[in-house]
């Protein structure tokens, strides 16, 4: 029978698969991640257009009274 040298160096294959499913694993936790952030930034983006919408409005009704006082 031919003998495998202990010296000969590479992974196996399980080792390969192993860490493979780590990185899977840390890389489906990352897309969850980034996908409740980009949830959360959705939201405020929305929550901010409002406010800037009502902030416009706001001015363009108090110019409209100045306008009235002759500014």
């Amino acid at each position: 029978m031919k003998q495998i040298s202990k010296s000969k160096r590479g992974f196996t294959l399980t080792e390969i698969v192993l860490v493979v499913a780590i990185i899977l694993i840390l890389a489906s936790s990352f897309a969850i991640g980034i996908s409740e952030y980009l949830n959360t930034s959705e939201k405020a983006s929305e929550q901010v257009d409002a406010s800037v919408e009502a902030l416009s409005e706001n001015i363009s009704v108090k110019e409209e009274k100045l306008a009235g006082y002759g500014f």
